[in-house]
């Protein structure tokens, strides 16, 4: 993606985690404080991708899961209750959600990185920066910007990650801009596989490729009473899918050349939420496929 000046609405949105903000929304994305997380939420979802912050406990490019009740904007009150409360994110909070999902070295819910010789090769740091180029109430799309890394002798490589979140979605666009100094690199997007996973993919008839997992939190100290948790990635564009990909992930791949977008599709769900059990989440993934 071309490094252009947008407007930047990042002044209210990434200023941090004051309550009320959302009250009026259906969407909210903002950056944490201390930690540089990037969150964005609509009233059925919530993701956060690990910022500049972290990098003493954890460098990747997968993407985390908050599981909620649908309706209300709750992330911002989250992040408060944690900076200023010490209320945990892996704690309940009040039957409405929590953050058990673990990411760790994996792609989590939805993130990519290279695919060279069989191993998935993840930026060196978390993201840098982050530009909002549309906010409305019901949706709102942003970038993320990965400073460059070496990938070979001769060859760099840095990623922009633009991701449109919208109202009433389980599901979230993204387009990523993989740019350097190469010919072309595989570029696989895909989700965690923890144990017990319950994995699926599919071709569909109008070439969309989907991958679809079912599982257990994988936090610790989470039991399975809490739920279930469902993940998916799904592209039109994808050269391949594996379903039992490099580091226990499932991905789809494409092969792109400089500034070439791969746009895919990455989604999310709590059976306490608004998805109850497997066979709803698939057919939800199914039916969001048919672009």
């Amino acid at each position: 993606m071309k490094r252009m000046c947008f407007l930047l609405l990042a002044v209210s949105l990434l200023a941090g985690c004051g309550q009320g903000y959302d009250q009026k929304n259906k969407v909210s994305a903002f950056m944490v404080p201390k930690s540089s997380d990037f969150v964005f939420e609509n009233d059925v979802v919530c993701f956060r991708i690990h910022g500049e912050g972290v990098e003493d406990v954890l460098v990747t490019p997968g993407i985390d899961v908050w599981v909620k009740k649908p309706g209300a904007l709750v992330a911002r009150k989250w992040c408060h209750d944690d900076l200023r409360k010490k209320t945990r994110m892996e704690d309940d909070h009040d039957g409405m959600g929590r953050d058990c999902f673990r990411v760790g070295r994996t792609l989590g819910a939805g993130g990519s990185a290279l695919l060279i010789d069989s191993t998935l090769v993840f930026p060196q740091v978390n993201y840098r920066s982050a530009d909002i180029l549309r906010h409305t109430a019901d949706e709102i799309t942003f970038v993320l910007h990965y400073p460059g890394w070496k990938i070979g002798a001769n060859q760099e490589v840095w990623l922009d990650k633009q991701i449109t979140i919208k109202a009433g979605s389980n599901f979230c666009k993204v387009i990523d801009y993989y740019n350097g100094y190469f010919d072309e690199v595989t570029v696989a997007a895909g989700i965690a596989l923890h144990d017990g996973a319950e994995a699926f993919s599919d071709t569909l008839s109008n070439g969309v490729s989907l991958i679809a997992n079912w599982e257990y939190p994988s936090a610790d100290n989470v039991t399975p009473e809490y739920g279930m948790i469902g993940t998916s990635v799904f592209s039109q564009e994808a050269d391949s899918v594996i379903i039992n990909g490099p580091g226990n992930n499932a991905v789809i791949t494409k092969t792109v050349a400089p500034d070439e977008p791969f746009v895919y599709y990455i989604g999310s769900c709590w059976s306490q939420g608004n998805v109850s059990d497997k066979e709803s989440w698939i057919s939800l993934v199914r039916d969001s496929a048919i672009l």
